[in-house]
């Protein structure tokens, strides 16, 4: 499978120096070298984002139009035979991360994003540990755990935090957090506080 994650930090560094990056040499008629030279050099003649939703925001930018474009170009680009059903799970996985936040992400909500039927999409996750809802409530608690381990969230409280990762109600991530975890919540974040 072919994915390009550049973290975000690097995003924002102007003078890169030679052993910060790794380069690969791509031919001048692929569409690929047109989509990185076009995109990078207005994305370093962009203001520095004033804060870290603003970086983040370019970062997921980047990789979903990134991943997008190499779902449909990867076979001649790299000229190598994709699995399509990993091809559309990672995209899969790449939508549902990347709208984590939204307590409206549904099955149906996916589907019609991605424009694949609810069959389809149960079929992607039948190789999977979860189901695609166990993913999602999944993906939901550990985004909770790193939240609750974060000093930038300490004001925040255990309901902010749960409706940040797209928890309707604070009592359902508290029983989904003990359950994955072993401990409730806030005694969890006690517990790092204290270390």
């Amino acid at each position: 499978m072919c994915t390009l994650k550049i973290p975000f930090d690097v995003l924002d560094i102007k003078n890169f120096k030679s052993n910060q990056v790794t380069a690969k040499k791509i031919d001048s008629h692929l569409a690929i070298n047109y989509v990185f030279t076009h995109f990078l050099s207005s994305l370093f003649m962009m203001p520095s984002p004033q804060d870290y939703g603003e970086e983040k925001k370019i970062y997921d930018s980047f990789n979903v139009s990134l991943n997008e474009f190499l779902s449909y170009n990867a076979r001649s680009v790299f000229g190598q035979v994709i699995d399509d059903t990993e091809l559309n799970l990672h995209k899969v996985k790449d939508y549902i991360n990347a709208n984590l936040s939204r307590s409206s992400l549904s099955i149906d909500n996916i589907c019609k994003a991605l424009g694949m039927s609810r069959s389809s999409l149960y079929r992607l996750f039948k190789d999977e540990s979860h189901n695609i809802s166990d993913y999602v409530w999944t993906q939901r608690v550990n985004k909770l755990k790193s939240l609750l381990e974060s000093p930038i969230h300490r004001g925040q409280t255990i309901t902010e935090l749960s409706f940040c990762v797209g928890f309707s109600s604070s009592s359902h991530a508290s029983v989904l957090f003990k359950k994955h975890f072993g401990v409730a919540p806030l005694k969890y974040r006690a517990m790092v506080q204290s270390s």
